[in-house]
């Protein structure tokens, strides 16, 4: 559930052909929360448990659509479609009465529709029609503080390596990204909801989100040095990294199985302050695409899930760049420091 797009109907799907029955997911479900909160704190949350549920969920309709229909392999498709063109149609009842919106429903992706309520899909049409020179030139930022995480909504011009300058922003100003949604709109606007968590002591109302988000527009308009500024921030932070328990993997790989449109990058090290801009960063400077992000951190170890493409928006298959993407990872999370 961590690290893979629950929003993905051919994983969906294959978790479906894989478990077979609703009784062996209810005791795979219950057996891998027992696992995770017999582990302790760190390999347990609210933010996991709601992912945990929502997988449940999921595959647990599937199971259920596929036993009555099974005469018919079309059918879950035709259940997501059915249910992608609800949700359409209720943003558009919530719109019907709003004038000037600058993007239209119907250009609005099945993958962004089934992740967001209808409600929210509203507020983003209207953010984008009310700060559309803003969201052109600069970047929109709306921090909401959701419990166990902070959620921030980016909304920006696309741009590359714009994931790269939030996380790396955020690094700076003592947050981690635990998680990135990241949608791009036909008229090329970036829609990405990044949940964050504070690495210090402070609360919600102590952070300055105006200040990040002026840190954010000096970034996408290259007037902040990132690299730089992390470089002299974490030089004097070491004293800071967390207590890292037991030994970490450190591997990258790359499938191209697990989904129909994209490459999925996963990258294990260990939880080290700004690894995540590095890594982001290294996938910039290979002019990849990064659809949609999964961070999670198990006892110290940072395991990043990426769905990609290439510049050319294709699959990365070919067997020279696939292993150069590699070992740029792998030099990106220092495992020529670490030795892993």
């Amino acid at each position: 559930a961590l690290r893979r797009d629950l929003e993905d109907q051919a994983f969906i799907k294959r978790c479906t052909e894989t478990i077979i029955s609703v009784e062996r997911l209810a005791m795979l479900y219950l057996l891998s929360v027992a696992d995770s909160r017999a582990t302790g704190p760190s390999a347990w949350s609210d933010w996991k448990a709601v992912l945990m549920r929502e997988m449940y969920l999921k595959v647990k309709a599937s199971l259920e659509a596929a036993t009555v229909q099974l005469e018919s392999p079309a059918a879950v498709d035709q259940y997501y479609e059915d249910g992608v063109a609800w949700l359409r149609e209720q943003v558009g009842l919530l719109v019907q009465a709003e004038s000037g919106l600058r993007i239209s429903i119907d250009e609005l992706a099945a993958d962004y529709l089934a992740s967001f309520t209808p409600g929210t899909i509203v507020s983003h049409l209207m953010y984008h029609r009310d700060h559309y020179a803003l969201i052109r030139q600069k970047a929109l930022m709306l921090a909401e503080d959701a419990g166990d995480h902070w959620s921030v909504l980016v909304m920006s011009s696309d741009r590359p390596g714009l994931l790269a300058k939030i996380c790396g922003v955020m690094t700076l100003n003592q947050l981690e990204v635990v998680n990135a949604q990241i949608f791009t709109w036909s008229d090329g606007t970036v829609v990405d909801m990044i949940d964050v968590r504070p690495t210090d002591t402070f609360d919600f109302e102590e952070c300055d989100w105006q200040a990040i988000n002026e840190d954010l527009n000096r970034a996408v308009n290259h007037r902040l040095g990132l690299g730089y500024r992390l470089y002299e921030k974490l030089k004097h932070n070491y004293g800071r990294r967390r207590d890292l328990i037991g030994s970490h993997e450190y591997r990258v790989e790359i499938d191209n199985q697990g989904s129909n449109d994209y490459s999925i990058i996963e990258v294990h090290a260990g939880d080290h302050p700004g690894q995540l801009y590095r890594i982001t960063q290294t996938l910039a400077d290979f002019g990849i695409n990064i659809h949609k992000a999964f961070i999670a951190t198990e006892v110290g170890q940072l395991i990043d899930v990426f769905y990609i493409t290439d510049n050319k928006g294709e699959k990365i298959e070919k067997g020279e760049f696939r292993q150069e993407v590699v070992n740029g990872l792998m030099h990106a999370i220092g495992v020529d420091e670490e030795q892993a």
